[in-house]
């Protein structure tokens, strides 16, 4: 064991904030990624809580040029602190244990070094809660504002942002492979295009893109109207 490992395990518990130890996570993973498995030492990533210890008692960290990759994300990471910490206080459903025990914490105003893990988690589910809550929220948007869209056998152009993209497999034909992706569209109205793509050269969910393509059909699915597209060509929106 190093002089520095010695000195890290040995030196007093540090006095945190929860609102330190939440801004220290979002550097973490936004730089690294979210992961969980402290349990796990042996695998290749770096737990997002062994990072954000190093990162908030100054240790050495794990890998070098971990302290700039950390340091350029912190401006947004204390940016979204406050609305992590706000979500953890207001505690969730009764009977949810986890967000009780983040409101305990964040409620009393001091984190001990073993709440970090139970707070590294927070940032990553409060992420997956606001992605649910958006999702939500354009899906009934879709519903109530989505209309057909040109006319079928026409080609229209549309300036639109990938909401999805669904792998439906591949198909062989002798020795050739084609690819299947049903790639989904979102417009600034809320109006659905879908296309059922035979290529890889597709732009990826969230892609801002102009794309250009046949009106095939006028149809829906789950309720909600949808333009479907063939023969498409896009490329990336200006501005």
């Amino acid at each position: 064991m190093s002089k520095n490992d010695t000195a890290q395990i040995t030196a007093p518990a540090a006095v945190l904030t929860p609102f330190e130890v939440l801004a220290a996570a979002s550097s973490v993973i936004r730089a690294r990624g979210y992961f969980q498995p402290v349990s796990r030492p042996w695998e290749a990533e770096v737990p997002t809580a062994m990072d954000t210890e190093r990162l908030l008692f100054g240790w050495q960290p794990v890998e070098r040029g971990d302290r700039a990759r950390f340091a350029a994300q912190a401006e947004a990471a204390a940016a979204e602190a406050p609305a992590v910490l706000a979500w953890c206080a207001e505690g969730g459903e009764p009977g949810n244990g986890y967000r009780a025990s983040l409101a305990r914490i964040v409620r009393s105003g001091r984190a001990a070094e073993r709440d970090i893990p139970l707070l590294c988690s927070a940032v990553n589910s409060y992420r997956r809660d606001q992605h649910r809550a958006a999702v939500a929220a354009d899906r009934a948007a879709d519903a109530e504002q989505s209309r057909h869209q040109g006319e079928t056998g026409k080609r229209i152009t549309v300036t639109a942002t990938v909401a999805v993209v669904v792998d439906l497999g591949s198909r062989t034909y002798g020795y050739r492979v084609q690819p299947r992706l049903l790639v989904k569209f979102r417009d600034a109205d809320h109006c659905i295009y879908v296309w059922q793509a035979s290529t890889t050269n597709i732009p990826a969910q969230g892609d801002r893109v102009e794309i250009t393509g046949t009106v095939s059909a006028h149809g829906a699915y789950q309720g909600i109207a949808q333009t479907s597209l063939t023969r498409c060509r896009w490329t990336p929106a200006k501005g």
